[in-house]
């Protein structure tokens, strides 16, 4: 895992209007008139009230999630001068699993947004395998390729199929790229990830460049990889996923075959 102790910390709430800066400047080289400063860490200030419940998949035999179904804050990368924009980067949720398993559902709350909306963008979807289980993705492998999907709504789960076929066991990753804003210079700043601070569970992950664009492939190849709570927002990001045992077997709803269900409590997956 990278130090984070240089990164700049520039963490806005708008829930009083108030500002709040946060210690030095990382060093990063400008490479154009709108990247003056490396991009930074923001909150939007947009707090959720509960939130329906993930939609239950019943042939799943892994069911993940660490929030509680609502969120206090919105969290984006991006930069505040001269012009306000933002930056995509990588957002996760550590889960554990002991056996070959297929991510078949990623569930995803996109929170409201002060000025703007997230409504219409697309999003990457992405799952990486870290099968030394060390708690550092910095070496975990990304499982398939882009899967991009449109914000249909915000402030409710939206949930999406999908199918990540995972080898063995160890850590996932498991989360999503602001795919609109990767290459950095994006307006209006948005804070495309809803963050739960009711508790830190420690499985909430952030990868990023300071100079954009953030490498989605090598989360190590980033200057910027920790916690949340490494970042100075302790929490967990409101990503829920799904999963069936094994990697090639597909269990319908009308089956014959309905694994127990388990939920991932704390990152740790029970079947």
């Amino acid at each position: 895992m990278k130090p984070l102790e240089s990164v700049l910390l520039m963490l806005f709430s708008g829930l009083a209007g108030t500002t709040a800066a946060h210690a030095a400047q990382p060093q990063a080289a400008a490479v154009s008139p709108w990247r003056l400063q490396p991009v930074t860490l923001a909150r939007g200030g947009g707090a959720g009230t509960a939130a329906a419940a993930m939609p239950a998949a019943p042939w799943a035999s892994h069911v993940f999630a660490l929030d509680d179904g609502s969120y206090e804050d919105s969290i984006g990368m991006g930069t505040d001068t001269p012009t306000a924009t933002q930056a995509g980067a990588v957002w996760l949720n550590r889960f554990h699993v002991a056996e070959a398993v297929t991510v078949d559902s990623i569930s995803i709350l996109w929170p409201t947004q002060a000025a703007g909306t997230l409504v219409g963008l697309q999003a990457n979807l992405v799952v990486y395998h870290d099968a030394d289980a060390d708690g550092d993705p910095g070496n975990a492998l990304r499982i398939g390729s882009d899967h991009l999907v449109t914000i249909a709504a915000v402030g409710a789960f939206q949930t999406y199929p999908t199918s990540f076929a995972v080898a063995g066991a160890g850590d996932l990753y498991i989360g999503f790229v602001d795919q609109w804003a990767l290459a950095g210079g994006y307006k209006p700043r948005l804070f495309p990830a809803a963050l739960d601070q009711s508790s830190d569970q420690g499985m909430s992950w952030l990868a990023a460049a300071s100079t954009p664009p953030t490498d989605i492939v090598d989360l190590g190849a980033n200057d910027l990889l920790g916690t949340s709570a490494q970042f100075g927002v302790p929490g967990n990001w409101l990503i829920r996923a799904t999963a069936t045992s094994g990697v090639s077997d597909v269990i319908f709803r009308d089956g014959f075959e309905t694994p127990d269900a388990g939920v991932a409590a704390g990152g740790a997956a029970r079947s």
